[in-house]
Parts: structure tokens; sequence; C-alpha cells
């Protein structure tokens, strides 16, 4: 519970545009869970950080964080952790340049999304579409992007808010673009 207070609180924290406390809340989170061995509230303290790093452009270090959430979530089989690392990681791999690595995780993401023969882990769905939507914007293929956004925003609905206003910005932005 402990755990879960500290995730909580970190993320109230970078919602609320205070990103030292967010960074300090999940250092200490990052902290105390290696001490008691929780590898899975370790990989959510890198999650945590990385979102701080991603949020203040801190791309290289918040890159490192979402690799470090990928390996501790290949190595316990915890399929939904290594999904949002990939797909995390992605966004934060193109925001560097290295494109190809970035389409690599996004098809990791998607795979653990939606696999197949089985539901569609929607929320995840649709904040890989987005995410991969921004991508192509960012090599200005307006049309893509646009279908891409459309189609995470039909995904998220409104159950999933946060993906919908990222999925509408960037398909706003991609018909701007295009003219």
């Amino acid at each position: 519970q402990m755990f879960v207070a500290y995730v909580n609180l970190g993320f109230a924290h970078a919602e609320l545009g205070d990103y030292e406390s967010a960074q300090r809340t999940f250092e200490k989170l990052l902290q105390t869970a290696q001490s008691v061995g929780d590898q899975r509230s370790v990989a959510f303290a890198h999650e945590g950080l990385g979102y701080v790093f991603m949020t203040t452009e801190r791309f290289p270090e918040a890159w490192s964080h979402f690799d470090e959430e990928h390996r501790i979530g290949k190595a316990t089989n915890a399929a939904l952790t290594l999904g949002y690392a990939a797909n995390y990681r992605a966004s934060a791999a193109w925001k560097l340049g290295r494109y190809d690595d970035a389409r690599a995780d996004f098809a990791e993401a998607l795979a653990i999304a939606a696999p197949v023969g089985q539901e569609p882990y929607k929320d995840l769905l649709a904040d890989v579409i987005s995410s991969s939507a921004a991508l192509v914007l960012s090599e200005t293929k307006f049309p893509e992007a646009s279908t891409k956004a459309q189609k995470a925003l039909t995904l998220a609905g409104s159950d999933y808010k946060t993906i919908a206003v990222r999925a509408r910005t960037t398909m706003g932005l991609a018909l701007a673009r295009s003219g």
C-alpha cells in the first residue's frame, strides 16, 4: 500500500507541475522498493522518473528510465509493464532522433496491446496508436498522423481522456499543417 501511495503522490506532484517534488518522490520509491526487492514497484518508480524527465524534456534520462522499466518487465514476464515501457521508450527514442528504435518499440508495444486471439488492452492500444501518430507527425506525414490519431481517439473514447486529448492535439496539428 505504501508503494501505491508513493506512485500516486509522485504523479500528483507531476500533474501539478511540481516536477522536483515528483522526482524526489519517485527516487524515494525507487530506493525503498529496491531495498525490499519489490521489482514491480521498482518498475513503477522508473516509469514515474521517465515521465518526469519526458515532461521536462530531458529525453536521454527519460529513455534510460523507460529502458530500465522495460528490462524489469521482460525479466519478470509482466506483459503490461513491458508494453507500457516499450511505448514510453519509443516516445523518448523518436524525440532523440532514433526513429528505427522507436518503430521497433512501438511494434513491440502494439503486439502486447493487441494480442492475437485475445481481447486487446484498450488503454495501452489507444496510447500506442496515439504516440505513434505523434512520431509520424514529426516526420511530416500528415495524412497518416491524422488517420492514426483518429483511430486512437476512437479507441480512447470517453474512457481515456488524457489519451484522447493527445490524439486530438496530434490530429489538429496534422490537419492544420496539411493545409
